[in-house]
């Protein structure tokens, strides 16, 4: 067997192996970010391949590819590790993961997302998970835990680059996947300036939602695990979309008049300083929502 045939050989036995995790979910997808960006890799191993072949150093063309396939491995699953609980991967694969204990009652998260847009869903096994791309804004988690409450904070940690360099005009090159327990209840803030945010809640016990938001597009799904839910939204220049379950009751205030006509026309009537779904007090779940003044753009959608 040639050295350029078994090269070939180990590439794709590589690939494919990394495929397989990926489709498995052993790894996430993002990996390849990292692993593409070790291509010149590949042409020092060819060079050394061809430089070594038929001479008394040819074993190394055969080392060269098996050193390519350790150094992409590694990279693969590089800094996985345990501290408390967290297993904390940092790579193009990164992941945070923090287990559910059997103590908390109730989840207070705040997401300060900066210019990170941002993906919310629902996870069962976890208190709490993370994913990100390498290159991209990872975040930096803080966490405790007070008389059965688990406090999260949630912010932007510059990954490979130093804080004083600023890439600008790379919009949609940060975001994260944020997973929560749908086990226990959870009040839930985010702010962010230009910050696009899908808020997939109908699969958690969502208590009460706070959104702070400029200029960003906001998605929000409630759902009807809990009987009542509070939600404030502020924002100027937002664009705010709230889907609700058919059956729920709705009752609003604050959004000024021009928010009037939205309200009137999604089957809302006023009622003294609020619009209110006809037989709120009978429908579940209650959502009570609150709209800052300079809200421009909102929506309500049921499903």
């Amino acid at each position: 067997m040639n050295p350029a045939r078994f090269r070939w050989g180990v590439l794709f036995i590589l690939i494919g192996g990394l495929l397989l995790l990926n489709n498995t979910e052993v790894l996430d997808w993002w990996v390849w970010g990292d692993i593409l960006s070790l291509w010149p890799l590949i042409l020092i191993a060819i060079g050394v391949e061809k430089i070594c072949t038929k001479t008394r150093f040819q074993f190394m063309a055969y080392l060269a590819p098996v050193i390519l396939a350790a150094v992409v491995v590694w990279v693969a699953f590089e800094g996985a590790g345990t501290d408390g609980g967290r297993l904390i991967h940092r790579s193009g694969n990164y992941r945070y993961t923090l287990d559910m204990e059997p103590d908390v009652k109730e989840i207070k998260a705040v997401f300060d997302l900066d210019d990170t847009d941002v993906r919310l869903r629902d996870t069962r096994a976890d208190l709490f998970r993370a994913r990100s791309g390498g290159w991209r804004a990872t975040p930096d988690v803080e966490y405790a835990k007070n008389n059965g409450v688990a406090e999260l904070e949630v912010s932007p940690r510059v990954g490979r680059l130093p804080d004083w360099i600023r890439i600008e005009g790379l919009r949609g090159s940060q975001e994260w996947d944020l997973y929560l327990s749908d086990e226990v209840p959870v009040v839930l803030k985010c702010t962010g300036d230009q910050s696009d945010m899908n808020l997939e809640c109908r699969g958690l016990r969502l208590k009460d939602l706070t959104v702070d938001s400029r200029k960003g597009e906001i998605r929000m799904q409630i759902g009807d695990l809990l009987d009542q839910v509070a939600v404030k939204l502020e924002g100027d220049a937002a664009d705010f979309r709230l889907t609700v379950p058919r059956r729920s009751g709705v009752r609003v205030s604050g959004g000024g008049e021009s928010m009037a006509r939205l309200f009137e026309r999604v089957g809302l009537t006023r009622s003294g300083n609020y619009f209110i779904t006809a037989g709120y007090d009978t429908l579940t779940p209650k959502i009570e929502l609150v709209l800052s003044s300079d809200i421009s753009r909102f929506s309500l959608e049921y499903e």
